[in-house]
């Protein structure tokens, strides 16, 4: 499961390989890091270029475009090393290794796997970069306009313009509205729910493989019997379907849209504003960090707040009931639904897999009915002490 990649990257300095993203000034560190890349190709580019081979989870795969590999060895695709998929509670609950250096790199390895363009598999490398520490707890943070895109997506451009992509790519005779995921151009990459594209594929698969509900024997099944053709995904199996499709239908009730991610990440968000306001933290902190450096700095903090919200990040399993709104409640959540609904090879066209197999046409409806409703949560314990001073009467 580990990522790899042999051989000698001739287009990138050796300095830009180990990137320590300390607490002072990020930009100056990236903007160090871009002249060493420069500094880099300038040597490089007399040498001859040497293809290199990359090893993913979804098979291992040799490179002879130059760009690709540049972008991957970029400080601004490193940084992601340390940015966790699922930001503090991948740290609170112990869960195996998954950062958005992994995801996007997972993404990339789809996309080239079934066929994509160099240009849209640059895009699924790069889609997640723009990541702050802790990833969707931004979303938290600074509430969206536009709802429908996350964090993340809103500033994504201006991102990477802050790093030496621009730089990479018009190298290579490419920009950056060439390669944004959210253009609509790249229909592998990126689709609307319930559809399935390469991005939601690969989380998917990988959380799937981590909490244990597949084994690599079913990676490869679901490898096997997808396919990308038209502008759309599809299975060749309805049997294969369910299985993949069962993996967002358990995590968006009990993992991602669940009362123990909603409370780890409002209490984080707790701790980050207090941070900021104290001066502990920047803002360029928490785009340009990593989530070690911030949470460490959270964690031997002094200040009393900030002390408290961890406190109740780290004992969130004993820190909430689920109630009633009857019985009365801290917080009243309700999470999107992100079941999907795969297109599946029927006859001569195709159907939504809810068309074809009942079974799961009722795990579909029963999950979404169950996201709708949402959760009257109440909190006890340490977490119930003072809560009218946290401000944690508000519903969600």
């Amino acid at each position: 499961m580990h990522n790899r990649i042999k051989g000698r990257f001739l287009l990138v300095s050796a300095a830009t390989l180990v990137i320590t993203w300390g607490m002072a000034s990020h930009k100056k560190i990236m903007e160090r890091c871009m002249s060493q890349v420069k500094n880099g190709q300038d040597t490089a580019q007399n040498q001859a270029f040497v293809a290199q081979e990359v090893q993913t989870p979804y098979g291992t795969f040799i490179v002879n475009e130059p760009v690709i590999l540049e972008i991957i060895e970029s400080p601004v695709m490193q940084r992601i090393k340390k940015v966790n998929q699922f930001g503090v509670p991948q740290i609170v609950k112990g869960m195996k290794q998954y950062s958005r250096y992994d995801h996007c790199l997972g993404v990339w390895a789809l996309l080239r796997r079934f066929g994509a363009g160099v240009e849209e598999q640059i895009a699924g490398l790069l889609h997640d970069a723009s990541h702050t520490v802790f990833s969707h707890v931004a979303d938290f943070m600074f509430k969206s306009e536009n709802a429908k895109d996350s964090y993340q997506d809103t500033i994504h451009e201006w991102y990477l313009t802050q790093g030496n992509i621009p730089e990479i790519l018009a190298k290579h005779g490419m920009s950056l509205a060439d390669i944004m995921h959210k253009s609509g151009d790249h229909t592998a990459l990126e689709q609307c729910l319930p559809d399935l594209c390469a991005d939601r594929i690969e989380y998917n698969l990988r959380e799937g493989l981590l909490l244990g509900i597949i084994d690599e024997h079913d990676v490869q099944a679901i490898l096997n019997d997808i396919a990308f053709s038209d502008g759309h995904w599809f299975f060749k199996t309805s049997k294969i379907a369910r299985l993949f499709s069962r993996i967002p239908l358990y995590l968006t009730q009990h993992s991602w849209g669940g009362p123990e991610n909603f409370l780890i990440n409002t209490w984080t968000v707790q701790a980050l504003q207090r941070a900021m306001d104290i001066g502990l933290l920047t803002k360029d902190d928490f785009h340009f960090s990593t989530d070690d450096v911030v949470w460490d700095k959270l964690v031997h903090a002094h200040d009393s707040v900030i002390k408290r919200a961890v406190r109740k990040i780290r004992t969130y399993k004993t820190s909430y009931e689920v109630s009633s709104k009857e019985d009365g409640y801290d917080y009243l959540i309700s999470s999107k639904f992100r079941g999907v609904n795969p297109l599946v090879k029927h006859n001569d066209g195709f159907k939504r897999l809810t068309e074809i197999d009942k079974t799961y046409a009722h795990e579909y409806a029963q999950v979404r009915q169950v996201m709708a409703q949402g959760w009257a949560i109440k909190l006890v314990g340490y977490a119930a002490q003072g809560k009218h001073k946290d401000d944690d009467k508000h519903a969600a």
